[in-house]
């Protein structure tokens, strides 16, 4: 049987149970769940629900509520022997002096043996008596567990995962389907059965965190390790949200995850690689390392393509920070910095690539509020950074070529956005008030032509895929070509 279980009511039985109150709801939980259907649950809920109460008529919709479930130990008594009490030590009886030597007792004396004689009259025994008397042997006391309940439950209604090795949860749902919708579809419910791995999960989860951890994260993770897919965390911390999914994915109700394969198509393939070695071995993990190696995530969002300036920027901090953790954790994170550094390079392409076709195709369709500005001028300190971090990364030339190739393809970029930008200026010349309001209207034409011939070409050679690749023929081939349109039009200028 898994840790974990999870409630599963049946449309059926949602329309059977319609009419029941909360108590028996609650009720109905605790015999799904652990089976007993002793006195000890029908106690629960039949006194003090104030704290069922005060989860029902929360408006917020914040509270959450716990039952715990504690097993009595119960001693096994069938194998206790009572011994007896031991037998008083019969001593043997003193030797009587005499009577010769016996002085005559006076008169006080013998009152009191008269008023002790009086005494043996009535019933007493006398010492002899009591020394040779035998002992009785108790019978053994059978003790009887019939009032010990099978389980005990107990309300928690404090704003903190309990300490219990098993408890029930009721968590209200972030969407609520309807005003007359049932408890079943207004609430979570679910039994942990053993709290191990959940433990295990908020210990990894406070050492990253530590004083920024929320009671509300703390949720969102047992909702998570149970298998409930439930936005309890606001849609801006998506940081916070990535770790947490990555955490409880190591501790779900079916065990922890396979070895996460990662050859850096993704930065949040090689970080949730990364959280899952800090899950295997959380005490021996660096914070600090980790907190570094987490702070690539936003780089993901570079693929969304932001102002050139912003992914210039975020580009040298990354790179700035992998040299860091180089300095600083040279033997622990080689492979994991060789591996970022190349997923890095090929997102740089790829935005490269990205930006300099959009410039191309503002030559054949101008538009002055979409006008995109210096892009080899932004990413300079970028190349210049891929450079010297990949000789502290790489040992080899070998490991170098895919830096060089990069280095090398982005000085003939260079070359072809000198060219688009002098397309375009003479593209903004061309529909200038002063051109359009000309009756001759033969340089327009010219230009268009020549404008459709070069958009054609650069569809067929695919200029995207010229740049992401870093193919020096291709580039050095789109060069020649674009050199040889702007020429055409330069003439055309001049005639007309």
């Amino acid at each position: 049987m898994s840790d974990y279980d999870t409630s599963s009511i049946s449309s059926e039985e949602d329309v059977e149970n319609k009419e029941e109150t909360s108590q028996q709801w609650v009720y109905r939980h605790l015999v799904q769940f652990t089976n007993c259907e002793d006195i000890s649950a029908k106690t629960l809920v039949d006194g003090d629900c104030s704290p069922l109460i005060q989860l029902l008529t929360d408006m917020t919709q914040t509270k959450t509520l716990f039952i715990t479930v504690t097993k009595p130990v119960q001693a096994d008594l069938s194998t206790t022997v009572v011994e007896p009490p031991p037998a008083p030590v019969v001593l043997p009886p003193k030797k009587v002096k005499s009577q010769k030597k016996l002085k005559k007792p006076k008169r006080r004396k013998k009152r009191k043996l008269k008023k002790k004689g009086k005494e043996d009259k009535k019933g007493k025994k006398s010492k002899k008596d009591k020394k040779n008397d035998v002992p009785l042997i108790p019978e053994p006391v059978l003790i009887t567990m019939d009032n010990v309940p099978d389980m005990i439950f107990e309300w928690i209604s404090e704003q903190e995962i309990p300490n219990a090795d098993q408890f029930l949860f009721f968590i209200p749902k972030s969407k609520v389907p309807n005003t007359e919708a049932s408890l079943d579809e207004l609430y979570h419910v679910g039994y942990i059965r053993n709290q191990r791995h959940l433990k295990a999960a908020l210990k990894c989860l406070e050492k990253v965190f530590r004083e920024k951890l929320t009671y509300a994260m703390k949720i969102y993770l047992l909702l998570q390790i149970n298998g409930i897919d439930d936005l309890k965390i606001p849609k801006d911390l998506v940081f916070e949200k990535f770790i947490i999914d990555n955490i409880s994915r190591n501790y779900n109700i079916d065990g922890r995850i396979r070895n996460i394969e990662s050859d850096a198509r993704s930065i949040t393939l090689i970080l949730s690689q990364t959280l899952q070695a800090f899950c295997n071995l959380p005490d021996s993990t660096d914070r600090a390392r980790l907190l570094i190696q987490l702070s690539f995530y936003d780089i993901e969002f570079l693929s969304e393509f932001p102002e050139i300036h912003v992914t210039s920027a975020r580009f040298e901090q990354a790179l700035d920070h992998m040299s860091l953790l180089q300095f600083l954790y040279k033997e622990e994170v080689t492979e994991w910095n060789r591996k970022t550094y190349l997923y890095l390079l090929d997102l740089f392409s790829t935005i490269l690539a990205h930006e300099i076709t959009r410039k191309s195709n503002f030559m054949t369709n101008y538009a002055p509020e979409k006008k995109v500005g210096p892009i080899c001028a932004s990413f300079k300190k970028v190349v210049q950074k891929f450079v010297s971090v990949c000789r502290e990364i790489f040992e080899t030339q070998e490991d170098w070529a895919a830096t060089n190739k990069v280095s090398f393809s982005f000085y003939i970029v260079g070359i072809l956005e000198e060219e688009i930008d002098s397309i375009i200026e003479k593209v903004e010349e061309m529909n200038s008030e002063s051109r359009d309001m000309s009756l001759d209207r033969s340089a327009i034409h010219a230009t268009k032509v020549i404008l459709s011939e070069l958009d054609v070409y650069l569809q067929e050679k695919c200029l995207e895929s010229a740049v992401e690749s870093g193919n020096l023929e291709s580039l050095r081939s789109l060069a020649a070509t674009i050199v040889k349109h702007n020429r055409r039009l330069e003439r055309v200028v001049a005639l007309y």
